[in-house]
């Protein structure tokens, strides 16, 4: 069972495991609880509530979920280290679950991909990403793929207003995020 995550601000809207029941929304993590697993702690904050979005069954079930089964391929078999960012995009009034949780339009992961060892300092013109924006809807069956999702850091950085690789030098920063 998820877990309300209590170590927010007074100011958040605590959200529960029971607002998301029977709102034809999956409990969406960003980051899978088997990406965990080095202690008891770190697997359990795969459930806290404010590490998921709520997601149609077929994203998180199909699309999503075959994008991180490549992370997990990207590991395992060819033994690289990852950095990962995911969020999701909303409306200006989005629908809320149970009056409380908000739904995204579009869930996003951007995926920096490093050998084994490297650190975010490591990152050159040569490193690889993955980026890709899913809309949160409805999927036909031909459709699971994660690769027909892809986009660059610097589409996503516009629909989120986010900077995401700010810290890296501007002119290996644009060539990076317009992969």
């Amino acid at each position: 069972k998820f877990i309300a995550d209590t170590s927010l601000p007074s100011s958040f809207q605590i959200i529960n495991h029971d607002d998301y029941t029977n709102s034809g929304y999956d409990r969406g993590h960003m980051v899978r609880s088997e990406e965990r697993t080095a202690t008891e702690e770190d697997n359990r904050s795969t459930f806290l509530m404010s590490t998921i979005l709520p997601q149609t069954p077929k994203l998180n079930q199909q699309t999503w979920l075959s994008l991180e089964y490549e992370c997990e391929r990207l590991c395992k078999a060819e033994g690289k280290e990852l950095y990962v960012i995911a969020g999701g995009v909303y409306s200006k009034q989005p629908q809320r679950l149970n009056g409380k949780v908000a739904v995204p339009d579009s869930c996003w992961k951007i995926v920096v991909i490093l050998d084994k060892g490297q650190k975010p300092k490591d990152i050159s013109s040569s490193t690889k990403v993955i980026a890709v924006m899913m809309n949160n809807g409805q999927y036909d069956k031909s459709n699971n793929s994660w690769e027909l999702y892809k986009t660059t850091i610097n589409a996503i950085e516009k629909s989120t207003g986010y900077d995401f690789l700010r810290d890296l030098p501007d002119a290996l920063e644009e060539q990076i995020e317009s992969k």
